[in-house]
């Protein structure tokens, strides 16, 4: 109901924006109470996957769509393996007592360092691409794939 009124590109936008915030909150944030306050920004941040599902499998043929989606929850699966080992020690750095500066929300910081620097590529993304995403049906699939698989050397 949302990214449609929204549209595919603003949702992305909107979702990555308010994931950025809601890190950032939580980075800065005195009290723990406070950080009950950006839950409300941060949970917004669930419009942008589908939306970006959605933009990203317009751009590849119909017999691809597997492979894209594929492609995409193994980035998550190694995101999901690496983030919790990089964001801990950055956590036990900044909180420990050789830190330069006690700061418990640096990896809170660094995780909304990231998600600003994927609205950037998104965007440079889709200056590369102007058009792209637009099209109202899958692309027609290819000469070579209409054959199978047996044209496949």
């Amino acid at each position: 109901m949302v990214i449609p009124r929204l549209g595919e590109r603003r949702a992305v936008y909107f979702g990555l924006s308010m994931m950025a915030l809601g890190f950032l909150g939580f980075a800065l944030s005195p009290r723990g109470w406070v950080m009950l306050a950006f839950l409300v920004p941060f949970a917004l941040c669930g419009l942008a996957m589908p939306a970006l599902r959605s933009i990203m499998s317009k751009e590849v043929p119909a017999n691809a769509q597997g492979e894209l989606q594929g492609a995409l929850t193994s980035l998550m699966s190694l995101t999901a393996i690496g983030a919790p080992l990089l964001m801990t020690q950055l956590f036990g750095y900044f909180a420990g007592p050789r830190a330069p500066l006690y700061f418990p929300g640096a990896s809170f910081l660094a995780a909304a360092l990231l998600v600003a620097g994927s609205v950037l590529l998104f965007a440079r993304a889709r200056r590369a691409a102007p058009g792209a995403g637009t099209a109202s049906q899958p692309s027609a699939p290819r000469p070579s794939d209409a054959a199978g698989p047996a044209a496949i050397h």
